[in-house]
């Protein structure tokens, strides 16, 4: 080699090296502060297990892989070495010396140990289930096993086998290349020629993956639980009689055929090699194919009810019991048309809070109004209840976060990781509410936070919240902003327990080493009690400690009366896709459980897991394998546990299923004769699905009178529009995860959501006006229709939102309520009751005529100066816009009323 070549391998050398060191070092970095992460939380065994999991089962597959290979080849090596002594051409290559032959072998086999271990060291969750599974206590209805064997030890045996399978197909295919390329397996005289060394080897192979398709097909047999052939998910009548038979015979004959590839080595006949896979592949398709077509043609379509009635019957049965469906409480709803004002008055603690506010207008509204600075945004608008000043009220709640796309100077490090370190506050306001100007009454806002009610917020401070994606470093000599006051801003240091302190130089090269942030070594402002906080997303936080559980999609914020400040609700579920004859809901789970409900300090981070239901299996074998993690219910403080609320994202799951799993006749369910469909609505002008919705009412027909919070919708039967019945997720007390379902009478026509709605756009006064705000630029918007059982009777309430073209700030102007066949319109919910039932006459009483226009404008005089007032408004905006031609429209119509007015002015007087 030339002095050119080794400088370049010198070179080549020295760069590998300190690629590798790096890496290395990044990855014992990110390991350092992963542990630091979890220990600071109390979590730790959590970390060491799932990594003892990994690197065991990694370990363990890798060695099996690594030294099945290696014994194979080795035997490779003997049968070539053998070969190349009877080869003149092969004993001059270097190639088969022995020392090079055995440094190969390793090296081969250390690779292929290697990939192994790292792809299979992802099924830690599977063997760990295994070992620690908790018994379901039911058992399948074809096996009789209990569940858990699907759910648990299935998966663990699936794995083995597809390892295994795996592994022999491919160690398989490599010796086959390799004796092809070695000479010892060549095709001379039309005939294959095998060396017989290496015909014992590849026989035995092929008789051992043989013999682990025998056992494949008896887990196959268990896996017809879940064949979806039939009519209902599950094993049908051709999978039992004709598909359950098949298997048990291919199994028999994979044994066979084992046997007939072992009886090659002997008979040295090739055609006992192509017998040995021939008879598996004709078994596979005569009998794994054309029966059960057959069975299904011939004995299964002409009867198919009388046939798969008994799996029908098991997949109902299943699939109830699988989404919690089968503790379902159904209950007589009369729907009555006997609501008198009486009855309402003895109901009005529902009528108050029924929820005017629609999250998206309000979260509008909050943005617009409350978020104070462009770097502060609200993320979402949750539902909640709270007593305030002794009553039971539903709210609307939202937390005002720090968006870093937004921060000023974002792209200085100071102020992206030092100085802009948290989000300000909540707004919080009643769901029922609003002031004459259609704006949200509020409980809480403002920055500092000021509240109205008997809830105070001492700390305001959110460190870990829904948008907090980026990692700080607090408590710096770099004092971080808190809230703007004026044309300045308040400062704090940060004194709670979140976050990972730095202590020493060695923890701070490691954390900027982590994240490749450099920054972190030069900055004079960071100290030994600085705490980098990382992980701070609340989606995030959660699932870096629990990675097995499935989370909701909406966490929301509740404001502690006791501790004065935030905390975060995260609502988690444990699922599978393998419970036995349970229909897969969207090919995700066919198994769902709310058993945990975790809590999130938005201040200091700290992590809280609670069970809520110790009745599920599945979290019953996660507390054995994670004893550390979990706490039991009794150990929530009664605080949070007042705010635990029934999912959103598991009831439309349940009522998913539920719109078909009512039927529990297997006739009826075959033929599909009482399929429930969601109801549709207007909002917003468009036509769309109704979605489930909170509210606080006394349930009819229950065993208490007091109020509670529940989660609720209405159905309506398929292909039709009247109301069939409507489900009730309970949220307080004891009775948390119940649902009722309540039916309407049979016989009796109940008027669904998109009826109530053609009936308000057929209302020529409610029509008359959208058309007159939508003429003086503003945007009508109605919101959620909602249905609002009132003891035996339904009441139909949806509000109505004005907003402006060029302002995104929704008022709320009408509360629009339906009864029976009557319709009315009112500037708020009481007004609206009155109109209703008929306690004061309509608002609208008569009107003028709108020459240009040919409308209706409203006649009394507070509609008619409430008028005047939005066209002036319009006016003017038209103004500044330039729009000449709409100025003077709108100004016409504004001379209109106000001759109106002045003609009304002049019969008062005396």
């Amino acid at each position: 080699m030339t002095m050119q070549g080794r400088r370049r391998v010198v070179v080549w050398t020295v760069i590998g090296i300190v690629a590798a060191l790096l890496l290395l070092s990044s990855t014992a970095a990110y390991y350092y502060t992963e542990v630091l992460w979890f220990e600071e939380l109390g979590y730790l065994s959590v970390f060491w297990t799932i990594l003892r999991a990994r690197l065991l089962v990694g370990l363990a597959s890798g060695l099996v892989f690594g030294l099945f290979l290696f014994v194979n080849l080795r035997f490779i090596r003997s049968s070539i070495l053998h070969l190349s002594s009877q080869v003149e051409e092969l004993q001059a290559g270097r190639w088969f010396l022995p020392r090079t032959i055995n440094r190969v072998i390793a090296a081969v086999s250390v690779v292929f140990g290697l990939l192994a271990g790292i792809s299979f060291a992802t099924e830690w969750e599977t063997v760990l289930r295994y070992i620690n599974q908790a018994p379901f206590g039911v058992p399948d209805p074809l096996y009789g096993r209990d569940i858990a064997y699907f759910v648990f030890t299935l998966p663990f045996y699936r794995v083995i086998f597809n390892s295994v399978g795996f592994l022999i197909l491919l160690t398989l295919m490599i010796m086959g290349l390799i004796y092809f390329f070695a000479g010892s397996v060549n095709f001379l005289g039309g005939r294959v020629n095998v060396h017989p060394r290496s015909r014992a080897h590849l026989a035995v192979l092929l008789a051992s993956y043989l013999l682990l398709k025998a056992w494949g097909y008896w887990l196959d047999a268990f896996q017809l639980v879940y064949s979806a052939r039939g009519v209902a998910f599950g094993g049908s009548y051709t999978d039992i009689h004709a598909q359950l038979p098949v298997f048990r015979i291919m199994s028999i004959l994979a044994v066979l055929s084992a046997l007939v590839a072992l009886w090659y080595i002997r008979a040295r006949d090739i055609r006992w090699l192509y017998a040995a896979v021939g008879i598996m592949m004709i078994g596979s398709l005569a009998l794994g194919s054309i029966y059960p077509a057959v069975i299904q043609r011939l004995v299964v379509t002409p009867n198919e009810i009388t046939r798969e009635t008994p799996y029908i019957e098991h997949n109902i049965t299943y699939t109830r019991a699988a989404f919690g469906l089968d503790r379902v409480e159904v209950r007589e709803f009369p729907a009555t048309d006997t609501l008198t004002w009486e009855d309402l008055e003895d109901n009005m603690h529902t009528i108050e809070n029924v929820r005017l506010w629609d999250w998206r207008p309000l979260l509008a509204s909050y943005r617009q109004l409350h978020t104070i600075r462009a770097y502060y945004e609200f993320t979402d608008a949750d539902v909640d209840r709270y007593v305030i000043d002794g009553k039971y009220q539903q709210v609307m709640i939202a937390a005002r976060e720090l968006d870093y796309d937004r921060v000023p100077g974002a792209e200085t490090w100071v102020n992206k990781r030092l100085q802009y370190t948290h989000g300000h506050g909540l707004v919080m306001s009643p769901a029922a509410q609003f002031t004459p100007q259609g704006l949200p009454v509020m409980h809480i806002e403002d920055i500092p936070t000021v509240s109205q009610v008997d809830i105070e917020v001492e700390n305001p401070a959110i460190y870990f919240g829904e948008l907090t994606r980026e990692y700080v470093i607090a408590n710096t000599l770099e004092p971080e902003l808190h809230y703007p006051e004026g044309a300045s801003n308040v400062y704090i240091h940060y004194d709670g327990t979140g976050g990972v302190p730095i202590e020493g130089f060695l923890r701070r090269s490691l954390f900027a080493l982590r994240f490749s942030d450099y920054n972190m070594l030069l900055s004079g402002s960071i100290t030994d009690e600085s705490r980098v906080m990382y992980y701070r997303h609340i989606g995030d936080r959660v699932r870096r400690l629990a990675p097995f559980l499935m989370y909701d999609e909406d966490p929301y914020v509740v404001l502690s009366r006791e501790e004065g400040r935030m905390f975060w609700i995260q609502d988690a579920y444990t699922h599978t896709t393998r419970y036995p004859y349970s229909e897969p809901y969207r090919h995700q789970l066919n198994y769902i459980r709310n058993s945990v409900k975790i809590v999130v300090d938005a201040y200091h981070g700290d992590v809280t897991f609670y069970v809520f239901d110790e009745e599920d299996p599945l979290i019953q074998t996660y507390q054995n394998i994670f004893p550390d993690l979990f706490r039991p219910q009794d150990e929530m403080p009664e605080e949070f546990q007042s705010h635990v609320r029934y999912p959103q994202d598991l009831f439309r799951i349940q009522m998913d299923m539920y719109r078909t799993y009512h039927m529990e006749d297997p006739v009826v369910f075959y033929n599909k004769e009482d399929l429930w469909e969601y109801p549709e609505e207007i909002f917003a002008g468009q036509s769309r699905r109704m979605e489930p919705y909170y509210i606080i009412m006394d349930l009819p027909g229950g065993d208490t009178k007091e109020q509670e919070f529940i989660l609720m919708i209405p159905f309506t039967p398929s292909q039709r529009d009247v109301m069939i019945s409507w489900v009730a997720g309970r949220s307080d007390g004891d009775h948390y995860g119940d649902l009722l379902v309540y039916k309407m009478p049979k016989g009796r026509t109940v008027l669904g959501p998109r009826q109530i709605e053609a009936r308000i756009d057929q209302d020529a006064e409610i029509s008359q006006l959208f058309t007159l705000w939508g003429q003086s630029g503003s945007h009508v918007i109605r919101g959620n229709l909602m249905v609002i059982p009132i003891q035996d009777s339904l009441l139909y309430i949806e509000p109505v939102y004005l907003e402006s073209a060029d302002t995104a700030l929704p008022e709320l102007r009408r509360v629009i309520a339906a009864y029976g066949n009557r319709v009315a319109m009112g500037r708020d919910l009481p007004e609206t009751m009155e109109i209703l039932f008929g306690v004061r006459p309509p608002v609208v009483e008569d009107g003028i005529e709108d020459p240009d226009n040919g409308v209706v404008i409203p006649g009394t005089d507070m509609e008619l100066i409430e008028r005047a007032w939005e066209l002036f408004q319009g006016a003017q905006d038209a103004l500044r816009g330039g729009q000449w031609s709409r100025y003077g429209d709108l100004m016409s119509q504004l001379e209109d009323i106000l001759e109106r007015l002045a003609g009304e002015m002049e019969d008062l007087s005396p």
